[in-house]
């Protein structure tokens, strides 16, 4: 919302002299009350506070910071300002008093510093404020006229907020420059009033009544405090006519009105916050909640004749009982009476002007209606719970398995038939008795043993039995059951499971579980050290099983088997021995691994050195000599006198050579054998040599 000149002049139009309509604008401009225009202006706003400290200059030079020097010298010199009553006293060639003519007021000889006046001020953020001045030419007319006059500026915080306003030359001519400020976030206002001409000849003025003042000064008023009492409502009232916003919410029918209706259950306070434009305004009221209650007590049966004690509770600073008929002490929130008739008694409370009443009633019981229950029935070992009616306190006169004699609902657990007698009490002498008949049921008597495994990839059966007769009976789950129809059903599962078997008789349950679980694979396995051995030898028998907790070995030799876990076993005689190992768990459950074990003498071996093929039949063929049956096996290969290969064979399964080649005899002479053989011990044989062929 920018500033706005207003000017009144009536110009006519003269085609032939402009030069003419501009000097009368001038003439205009110079003589008439000029004076710049903001929206929140110095004249409406007078009856407000003005903030700007010491801004008529009455209480002399303070309250205000100047770039320039104060000076008390007469004449006045450039860069310098007083404080005076009267602008002659300072300089003989100023003339002029202050805007009311008689009081202080600033006057300047500007040099070439332009900041004259300077004040700090706090201020409210978001808030509309006026800053204003009223200045005048004080050089003596026409003496000095024509020289340059002061062009004066309004700043805040660095900014310039106003227009430039020329102080003309009438020296009795006061002149007022005013501009709006938003402070938006600032909670501090700087404020300058700048020279903007910067001649040292003339520029001689007066300042006075610098006004500071906010735009919102009618303030939000909340209204008088008020006291209600406890469940009452109150009127808020706030003034104006604006946008309103109460808080707290909670209890207030309408927070955007300026008179809701509240009604707090605690003192409270309430703050409205009232917005106008850019004016915002905050108020309290304190709504005290006087805290008065009145709690008579809960309403009583009794017998006649009987006494009873009060027990009413207030908050307040007066009661009192009515009527007091009958009380023992009026006085006591709990007194004792004994009421002659039924009667209603009223508890007043008060805090000052606020009274509440509670009442409580006191009737007589003419009959007592006192139930046990209804007759019923339960199984053997079943728990079951009672549950009478009639009374305030219970006393159940048949202590038979019972958890609490003095419980409207006890839990009973009888094994045999039982009538159970109650005594129901109301008010202090009135009784009344009802009987419940408990009927007890057997039920099934059956037994599944203890916890059941069987061998993996097996089954075992559960050995059931029924001790008494049962109606029916259901197996729970039923997958792993090879007949679920039968008492002893055979289990066959993977892991564990638990089978319940539920049986029924007489309308009663009965339950019982057994596990059943599969016992890990067996697997039998060992190894021997050596594996084949020259006999007479001992063998070390190594156990590789998994799962077995005991073992039994059978060595083959018709020896007595052992139960060692890795036992060694002597071996006398040669032959082949078919070594047995049986692993077995706690269930029994088994596995057996075998391994033949061959035990021979020392293997040996002798080779010919010639051969005679003449057909005699007599050494035709190269035949080592050795015991078959301790040697794995044996190859030989035949060499002539250059090395060539001319002959090969292996045993088992040997061709043993007969002097030829391809059918043809040799020419004697000699020639080379190469063999190799490895003995059932493990000896290896590595034999080279020459052999002759003889005709």
């Amino acid at each position: 919302m920018g500033n706005k000149i207003e000017l009144t002049l009536e110009l006519k139009k003269s085609i032939l002299n402009p030069i003419k309509n501009i000097s009368l604008l001038l003439i205009f401009l110079i003589a008439c009350h000029f004076s710049i225009q903001a929206q929140c202006t110095f004249n409406n706003r007078l009856s407000y506070t003005n903030l700007a400290f010491n801004g008529d200059f009455s209480q002399g030079n303070t309250g205000f910071i100047s770039n320039l020097t104060y000076s008390t010298a007469n004449p006045l010199t450039e860069d310098n300002y007083t404080i005076t009553t009267n602008a002659a006293l300072v300089h003989f060639g100023y003339t002029g008093l202050d805007r009311s003519g008689t009081g202080n007021f600033m006057v300047i000889n500007q040099g070439s510093n332009p900041v004259i006046w300077k004040q700090t001020i706090t201020v409210n953020p978001g808030e509309a404020y006026l800053f204003a001045s009223w200045f005048k030419n004080v050089v003596k007319l026409p003496e000095y006229a024509g020289l340059p006059t002061a062009k004066m500026e309004l700043w805040i915080n660095g900014t310039k907020i106003s227009s430039t306003l020329n102080v003309s030359d009438s020296p009795d001519e006061w002149r007022l420059l005013e501009a709006n400020w938003i402070s938006g976030t600032a909670t501090t206002a700087n404020l300058e009033i700048r020279n903007a001409e910067t001649s040292t000849n003339g520029n001689d003025y007066g300042i006075d009544d610098v006004t500071f003042k906010s735009c919102c000064q009618n303030k939000v008023n909340a209204g008088i405090d008020q006291t209600i009492c406890l469940g009452d409502s109150a009127m808020l009232n706030a003034d104006g006519a604006v946008s309103f916003i109460w808080s707290p919410v909670f209890y207030i029918n309408n927070i955007n009105i300026p008179n809701p209706t509240v009604r707090p259950p605690v003192t409270t306070r309430y703050y409205v916050t009232r917005t106008n434009g850019s004016c915002v305004s905050k108020d309290t009221i304190l709504i005290t909640v006087e805290q008065v209650s009145a709690n008579a007590g809960i309403d009583q049966k009794i017998c006649a004749g009987d006494s009873i004690q009060l027990n009413g509770k207030v908050v307040a600073t007066k009661w009192e009982w009515i009527p007091t008929t009958d009380l023992r002490d009026p006085l006591s929130l709990q007194s004792w009476m004994v009421p002659k008739a039924a009667t209603k008694l009223i508890l007043k409370a008060e805090i000052t002007n606020c009274i509440r009443y509670d009442t409580v009633d006191i009737s007589f019981i003419n009959n007592i209606n006192a139930r046990a229950g209804n007759d019923t029935f339960t199984c053997a070992g079943n728990p079951i719970q009672l549950k009478a009616s009639g009374g305030t306190n219970y006393l159940w006169l048949t202590n038979y398995q019972i958890n609490d004699i003095n419980s409207a609902s006890p839990i009973v657990n009888p094994k045999v038939d039982t009538s159970y007698i109650v005594r129901v009490q109301v008010g202090g002498n009135c009784f009344g008795y009802d009987t419940v008949k408990v009927a007890v049921n057997g039920a099934a008597d059956i037994e599944l043993g203890d916890d059941l495994g069987h061998c993996f990839d097996g089954a075992t059966q559960i050995p059931t039995v029924f001790k008494s007769a049962v109606d029916s009976f259901i197996w729970s789950p039923q997958t792993g059951l090879n007949n679920t129809k039968i008492e002893r059903p055979f289990a066959a599962i993977k892991g564990k499971q638990t089978f319940t078997l539920t049986a029924y008789k007489n309308s009663c349950i009965s339950k019982d579980s057994i596990l059943v679980y599969e016992m890990p694979k067996i697997t039998a396995k060992f190894t021997t050290n050596p594996q084949n051995a020259i006999a007479p030898s001992y063998v070390q028998f190594i156990n590789q099983s998994i799962n077995g907790t005991r073992f039994s070995w059978e060595f083959g030799d018709g020896s007595f088997p052992s139960q060692e876990v890795n036992p060694v076993h002597y071996y006398k005689d040669t032959g082949e021995f078919i070594a047995r190992l049986f692993a077995i768990d706690s269930l029994e459950c088994a596995d057996r691994a075998t391994q033949t074990m061959i035990l021979v003498t020392a293997p040996y071996l002798k080779i010919p050195n010639a051969i005679t093929i003449n057909g005699d039949g007599i050494n035709e063929k190269f035949i080592p000599v050795f015991n078959e049956e301790a040697f794995l096996w044996l190859k030989y290969t035949i060499y002539d006198r250059w090395g060539n290969e001319i002959y090969f064979t292996e045993y088992p399964n040997a061709n043993w050579w007969d002097g030829t080649i391809e059918g043809e005899p040799c020419q004697t002479g000699t020639y080379f054998y190469k063999i190799d053989a490895l003995g059932r011990n493990n000896e290896p044989f590595n034999l080279k040599g020459t052999l002759d062929i003889l005709r």
